[in-house]
């Protein structure tokens, strides 16, 4: 297996089920979105409750307090800031036609409105994950862009390789919810590291050294290898590019071992001698 290569294509939990929600493909078609908006959203979703095909799908009967805790956000002396900003949110959605929100006593039922049973797959544990990121705006983001990035994957039995990845460019993910390409880069190495994502970086034209990210769930980052190699293999992909920052790590830990047999060795021969 080449050198390039940053998970197995064939290890045993390729295939593995991923307990998840729903979220509907409506908020795609908000323009007008920004962060705030698709982090409430995304909670949205891991609140559904489980569903069959029908127009909508919504959550059980829950405080607006509740939604917020959802996210684990640190609300400390901005509670009611932060409390004011997803109202706003919430309201925007109602406007924009993706949610309806029904009012029972002092709690809420959000419903998600879904055309021609379209939605896209929100994992339950990558949520999990995301929530624990301790930094309020980069929690915000992350989920965004996790969000953002899940509407080009569309896993299901016996699908391709390419149906697990996502290959839109930087700008494109970012102006679904009118973030810099900066912005998206920096959430996208978030969840990499969370093992939410799984990334290759790649080289399409041999006169560019300009490079494009292609990702996938860090669950499917097995189709993603083997997405990768068979694009290489028809030179689709003309060259991936290593993790710098992972190989300099493994540089250095070489050298040092390479050190450490020379010492060893001196020492060694020094022994010898003094027999």
């Amino acid at each position: 297996m080449e050198n390039y290569i940053k998970y197995e294509a064939d290890f045993k939990d390729a295939d593995k089920f991923t307990p998840f929600t729903v979220c509907t493909k409506k908020i795609y078609q908000y323009e007008n979105a920004n962060e705030y908006d698709y982090a409430l959203m995304l909670t949205i979703s891991s609140l559904t409750k489980p569903f069959s095909k029908f127009e909508k799908v919504s959550t059980k009967a829950i405080t607006f307090e509740a939604l917020i805790d959802a996210m684990n956000i640190k609300t400390g002396t901005h509670k009611s800031e932060i409390f004011k900003r997803f109202q706003t949110s919430l309201q925007r959605l109602v406007d924009a036609n993706i949610i309806e929100v029904e009012k029972k006593g002092n709690r809420i039922v959000i419903s998600q409105l879904l055309e021609n049973d379209e939605f896209i797959q929100v994992g339950m544990n990558e949520y999990d994950k995301m929530t624990f990121i301790e930094k309020n705006n980069e929690k915000y983001r992350a989920m965004s862009t996790y969000l953002s990035v899940v509407e080009r994957i569309y896993p299901s039995a016996n699908a391709k390789a390419m149906n697990y990845v996502n290959f839109e460019s930087l700008e494109n993910i970012g102006r679904k919810y009118n973030v810099s390409r900066q912005s998206v880069s920096k959430s996208i190495k978030l969840l990499e590291e969370m093992n939410v994502f799984a990334t290759y970086k790649v080289i399409l034209n041999p006169n560019s050294k300009e490079s494009k990210l292609i990702l996938s769930r860090y669950d499917h980052r097995a189709k993603l290898t083997e997405f990768v190699i068979s694009q290489r293999s028809n030179n689709d992909i003309k060259s991936v590019l290593s993790d710098s920052k992972k190989d300099s790590v493994e540089q250095e830990l070489h050298k040092e071992l390479q050190r450490i047999a020379e010492v060893l060795s001196i020492a060694d021969c020094k022994i010898k001698l003094d027999k």
